[in-house]
C-alpha cells in the first residue's frame, strides 16, 4: 500500500543565502543570454525587412515597365486592327479596278472604233 505523506514526513529544504544569490546569478546570466539572443533576432529581422523594401520597391519598378509595354502593346493592337481595314478597303477598291490587260484591250477597242467612224 501506498503510504500517505503528512506534514510530518514533509520536510521543508531551507535554502541559505548564498544558495539564493547563486540560483538569482545563475538566472541573471541566463536572462542576460536570452536577452542578447532576442537583440541579436531582432537586428537580423530588421535586415530582412530591409531587403524586402529594396525588393518591394524593384518589384514595383518592374511592374510599371510592364504596365507601359503593355500599354505599348495596346496601340500596336489598336494600329494592327486599323492597319488591316485599311488593307481590307483597298482590296474591296482593287477588285473593283480594271487589270492592266484589260484596259490594253478596251484601248484597242476603242482605237477600232475610231478608225471606222469617219
Amino acid at each position: 500500500m501506498a503510504k500517505k505523506i503528512t506534514k510530518k514526513n514533509k520536510k521543508e529544504k531551507v535554502f541559505t543565502n548564498n544558495d539564493v544569490m547563486s540560483l538569482l546569478e545563475n538566472m541573471s546570466d541566463g536572462i542576460e543570454i536570452l536577452a542578447e539572443a532576442q537583440e541579436g533576432t531582432q537586428k537580423t529581422v530588421k535586415a530582412v525587412e530591409r531587403r524586402l523594401d529594396s525588393m518591394e520597391k524593384k518589384f514595383d519598378k518592374i511592374d510599371n515597365k510592364f504596365d507601359k509595354i503593355d500599354n505599348k502593346f495596346d496601340k500596336i493592337d489598336g494600329k494592327m486592327d486599323m492597319m488591316q481595314s485599311d488593307i481590307t478597303d483597298i482590296k474591296f477598291k482593287v477588285d473593283k479596278k480594271v487589270s492592266y490587260d484589260d484596259f490594253k484591250k478596251l484601248e484597242k477597242r476603242v482605237i477600232h472604233l475610231e478608225h471606222m467612224i469617219p
